[in-house]
């Protein structure tokens, strides 16, 4: 919420974090005000930002710009020139890449059109005449920046008919009547203000920007938001960057992100391929249940390394495991559909560097999968199962493999395994029992966790699927087993 101020003998203006796109105008004017040397105010109560209106306006434009190109600077198309044309000694890669940014964009080509790309001292004369002009044009129209957020068309423009930004933005023109209550253009309901244009600087720079908005007061939404960027970065840089998926910094990193998730929180998010925002609201106990990821990862971070496959299905489509894993978290919802699926198939799993993982890894992955499902059970169900059950169950699988191997029957292990995962695909609890049985007396194995199952397959469920996992017969002498094995006797 935006106010004017009547009274106020020093400023005109105060803004409010009433939601998110407040709360982010709050933050990138903060920015702004600290780096260009801006007076405002946060007063005692911490809740409103006090400012004047002339500063933000367009006729303090040419503040604005140079804030974007300090931020942005090294992706805007003049100023890695510039930096390009100030090393003494280049290499050919260089000098091809001052030829790429002369015509960067169509700003670019226009100011230096005619100029001779050796011509170091020409190209910085007109970069110097033409600079608000060129970081206006390119940073409007820049998918990773103001056009990521908001219609480039509507950027430094006063207060408009519908918000600017990307999402919320509604052609007037041909529209009008459509986005009124019973078609009534007068029962519209609208927020714009030039505010928004700061909205880009309180995101992190990504293919995906987050913001977060931790609103309870300015301090905590300058907090939350600078935390995320130190952990990445020189806090002295202006640039807000965030190096690594911002999922993994976040939630898995959570010593240092307890500063910015230990109670409730919204999280917004902006990717660049989308025209619209996400809200992700993480609740108390998603942030429990990321928390004990952090602290029973912290030694190895096996966890992690799993969530940084991707599972092939098609050319087109691939799973995401980090994304996929954290919005289960996050929502509550348990990973049992991916385990079984992942358990029916092979499919290829590529690394976060896009290298193909050995096959080992496939068992891994789903081992690791199972342990995060663990943990949203037992806050789901209340405590539900007995960790310390699962050593039997990793002992049974191993004795299991051993006798049939000692006969020569291996052949007879990936039978089982095949008819128990149908079971488990087609939710059927009685035959994955009987199949259990049958193996037990086939192999002259107890197994004792036989009781769990049969007094609450759903509630120890994971049971089930540790006990599949570990009768991969394809990873006997595979390092990744016995890091399953010790991982999970200390968890």
């Amino acid at each position: 919420m935006i106010e004017i101020l009547e009274n106020n003998p020093k400023f005109n203006r105060r803004i409010c974090p009433s939601d998110w796109r407040f709360s982010a105008s709050i933050v990138g004017m903060i920015r702004f005000f600290e780096a260009e040397d801006i007076e405002f105010d946060l007063k005692e109560d911490g809740f409103y930002l006090y400012y004047n209106y002339e500063d933000i306006s367009t006729d303090n434009d040419s503040k604005y710009f140079d804030y974007v190109e300090k931020t942005y600077h090294d992706s805007l198309h003049h100023t890695v020139l510039e930096d390009l044309i100030d090393i003494q000694e280049k290499s050919d890669e260089q000098l091809k890449l001052i030829k790429d940014k002369m015509s960067g964009n169509t700003i670019m080509k226009k100011v230096l059109k005619g100029v001779n790309a050796e011509d170091e001292q020409s190209i910085l004369e007109k970069i110097s005449e033409n600079r608000e002009d060129i970081i206006r044009d390119t940073f409007k129209n820049a998918k990773f920046g103001y056009a990521k957020f908001a219609n480039s068309n509507k950027i430094r423009s006063e207060e408009g008919k519908v918000c600017r930004l990307n999402g919320y933005y509604v052609d007037t023109s041909r529209k009008t009547k459509s986005i009124g209550f019973a078609f009534d253009d007068k029962s519209r309901n609208y927020n714009d203000f030039l505010e928004f244009d700061f909205i880009p600087f309180a995101f992190t720079q990504d293919r995906e920007s987050v913001f977060i908005n931790n609103n309870i007061s300015i301090k905590h939404l300058i907090k939350s938001n600078t935390d995320i960027l130190n952990n990445n970065q020189n806090t002295e840089k202006l640039s807000h960057k965030i190096n690594k998926n911002f999922r993994s910094e976040i939630f898995y990193n959570f010593n240092e992100a307890s500063t910015f998730i230990d109670y409730d929180v919204e999280v917004i998010l902006k990717n660049q391929d989308n025209d619209y925002f996400e809200t992700i609201f993480v609740r108390k106990e998603a942030v429990e249940i990321f928390e004990q990821i952090s602290k029973i990862d912290s030694d190895k971070q096996y966890i992690q390394k799993a969530l940084k496959y991707n599972i092939k299905i098609n050319d087109d489509y691939y799973i995401n495991i980090l994304n996929y894993v954290t919005n289960s978290v996050i929502n509550l919802q348990v990973l049992d559909k991916l385990i079984v699926f992942l358990f029916r198939y092979k499919f290829n799993i590529k690394s976060s560097d896009g290298k193909n993982s050995e096959k080992s890894n496939y068992g891994f992955l789903i081992s690791q999968l199972i342990r995060v499902n663990k943990l949203i059970y037992r806050k789901l169900y209340d405590g539900g199962d007995n960790s310390m059950t699962y050593k039997n169950v990793y002992e049974t699988a191993d004795e299991v493999k051993r006798k049939l191997k000692e006969k020569n029957m291996e052949n007879k292990l990936g039978s089982y395994r095949s008819k128990l995962i149908g079971a488990l695909t087609a939710n059927d609890k009685d035959r994955f029992i009987i199949v259990l049985l049958n193996l037990s007396s086939y192999a002259q194995v107890q197994f004792d966790f036989l009781t769990l199952l049969t007094k609450d397959f759903d509630l120890y469920k994971n049971v089930a699927f540790d006990f599949v996992s570990k009768l991969n017969y394809f990873e006997d002498n595979s390092t990744s087993t016995s890091e399953n094995t010790n991982q999970n006797e200390g968890e």
